[in-house]
């Protein structure tokens, strides 16, 4: 009887950690379900204006590829482009609203959100280049939370940026050196560079792409403040033969930058927030070299095509037009710290890494 007993204590015992292995099994099997949950790919999409083919598209899809590997998966980024996800003027509103998680933007192309960030297209910021300006451009945001704020109230963030290429002055009738030969011209140009352009007395117009071909045959306007790539691009190199050049840091950059949804951000572990930010800044610096090598592409044309006087102005000459700017900077200045904003020291700060 007793042996008995023993044999079931014992066939208990056994069933007992045999339940118990189970009932671990269990648990660690819904541990592992746990944490593929926690690991679960995240699918942030891409928007952007440019052309698919071209050189910056080709780069960012190569660069942004290569996101799901170096998350080991967690994270995969899905390109759109010819603005196939969101139309030009609603890029940021669209990424702000999450129909795209990351776009490409240009500051201010929608007027109004920006008056802070506004500093990256202060006309005459007296960089030597673009790769200069590059570099300041990423440490003024490191910089200046107050940045980064402004865009967080949209429900935004900077990932980085960079400034599109020097501006010069190309015109249909001639060169003109200083500020007080530009009294009556009419010259297509926007923003604080419209400002400048009227304060010294000339007309400053703004109109798309599709009109300044026809504008600029016909004499409604005299000339385009812009970067030696844009004439090249929309064939308006035809009709603008003269070519004032401020150096090679030229009158102002502009600015562009990728941008990104803050809820897609936050939910991205600091380390793939790191690595996200990696690539784009990546993505940053090759496009500024691409925009080099299709400047010279377009100087190289003109230089082909003759016919085209270009004049590179000296220190004293691009002083003046400094000097010419003031009032529009000190105007943007005023406006800003009047809404609280560290102004004047952005400003400062920008121009200091200039020289």
């Amino acid at each position: 009887m007793k042996r008995y007993v023993r044999g079931g204590m014992i066939v208990l015992a056994v069933t007992a950690l045999l339940l118990s292995g189970c009932a671990e099994k269990t648990e660690e099997g819904g541990q592992e379900t746990a944490k593929k949950e926690v690991t679960k790919t995240i699918e942030l999409k891409y928007n952007d204006f440019n052309a698919s083919g071209i050189g910056i598209t080709n780069l960012t899809q190569e660069k942004l590829d290569k996101v799901e590997e170096l998350t080991d998966g967690r994270v995969k980024v899905t390109c759109y482009f010819n603005a196939s996800l969101i139309k030009y003027p609603e890029t940021f509103q669209g990424v702000s609203s999450g129909v795209a998680d990351i776009s490409y933007y240009m500051v201010g192309g929608t007027p109004g959100v920006h008056q802070l960030n506004e500093v990256f297209n202060l006309p005459f910021l007296g960089f030597k280049d673009i790769e200069q300006a590059a570099d300041a451009y990423n440490t003024i945001l490191d910089d200046f939370p107050a940045l980064q704020e402004e865009n967080e109230q949209y429900n935004l963030r900077w990932l980085a940026l960079h400034p599109m290429l020097p501006f010069h002055l190309h015109m249909t009738n001639d060169v003109f050196r200083t500020p007080e030969e530009m009294k009556g011209q009419k010259v297509l140009a926007e923003g604080h560079n419209a400002h400048l352009f009227n304060e010294i007395g000339a007309v400053a117009m703004n109109m798309g792409p599709a009109d300044w071909y026809t504008s600029l045959q016909r004499g409604v306007v005299d000339g385009h403040f812009t970067h030696f790539v844009v004439p090249m691009e929309f064939k308006t190199d035809e009709l603008l033969k003269y070519h004032t050049v401020f150096g090679e840091g030229g009158g102002g950059n502009g600015c562009c930058g990728y941008l990104i949804n803050l809820d897609s951000w936050n939910k991205l572990t600091p380390e793939d927030q790191k690595i996200l930010t990696d690539v784009f800044q990546e993505i940053n610096s090759e496009v500024v070299q691409l925009d080099i090598g299709l400047e010279e592409k377009a100087l190289a044309k003109l230089e082909e095509e003759g016919g085209h006087t270009i004049v590179e102005l000296g220190p004293e000459e691009i002083g003046l037009w400094q000097e010419a700017a003031q009032p529009t900077i000190e105007r943007w200045i005023e406006n800003t710290e009047e809404k609280g904003l560290p102004g004047r020291e952005i400003y400062e700060a920008m121009t200091e890494l200039a020289e």
